[in-house]
């Protein structure tokens, strides 16, 4: 490929103009197929030259194999170190004029069912000139991630039984009778509770309440002796 030089200028539109969409298309038999579209969303083209996209990957990216045995990738994908990729447009890469777009095929050795499952932050770097982070990528909301709409997206395999809640399936999962009020007014529940008047309140500072508590129970009537200025007496019973 005949490489045209660039500058920094340049690299700077190319970050901040080429939008980047990273499309999920199936999980088959452990494989992830994965559609790149880049879009020039600038004034001015973007053209083929010496410049390479850095990008973390949690599954190992590769080409897609060309059943027909042609190599007319648009874009090389290498597997640097660790998680890190690297993409090079190829001589088959067009010069990108405003509002036009390439797709570049790829798969991943692993399924990719969720948007975190896909790294932010890509940039692009060139010989001699400052790395760019890829605007269209940049920060925590994976924006730049398409959604997981059908079921060859989110399911890993076709054994695979999970499918996610429509709203109906979470209102039916949520729905309880409506109780109309509260099971028990006291917990734990005393074995006798008489209503002498719904209107009357119960005042525990008069004077005429007395605490009494197991000793197990000490710490429990200690507390509540401290809201209620009162002393604790304890009864007989197993924490004596």
């Amino acid at each position: 490929m005949l490489c045209q030089a660039i500058d920094q200028a340049f690299l700077n539109n190319l970050a901040s103009s080429l939008d980047l969409r990273f499309d999920v298309v199936s999980n088959t038999g452990g494989t992830c197929f994965v559609r790149l579209t880049f879009t020039n969303k600038g004034s001015s083209t973007i053209r083929s030259s010496d410049w390479k996209i850095y990008f973390n990957a949690l599954r190992e990216m590769r080409q897609n194999t060309d059943p027909f045995g042609s190599s007319r990738s648009k874009m090389t994908v290498t597997h640097i170190n660790g998680y890190l990729h690297e993409l090079t447009p190829t001589q088959y890469f067009p010069n990108l004029l405003p509002d036009r777009r390439v797709e570049v095929d790829l798969s991943a050795s692993g399924v990719i069912v969720a948007k975190t499952d896909v790294m932010p932050n890509w940039y692009v770097v060139a010989r001699g000139l400052e790395p760019r982070i890829l605007e269209s990528t940049k920060g925590e909301s994976l924006k730049f991630v398409g959604p997981f709409n059908s079921a060859s997206k989110w399911k890993r395999s076709a054994q695979d039984l999970y499918d996610p809640f429509t709203p109906e399936k979470r209102f039916e999962i949520n729905d309880i009778a409506d109780l109309k009020r509260p099971g028990q007014l006291i917990i734990p529940t005393p074995l006798v509770l008489k209503y002498v008047s719904k209107s009357q309140t119960v005042d525990f500072n008069d004077g005429k309440w007395n605490i009494v508590a197991d000793r197990c129970l000490n710490t429990e009537a200690q507390y509540l002796a401290g809201m209620f200025l009162r002393n604790v007496s304890h009864c007989l019973g197993k924490g004596l």
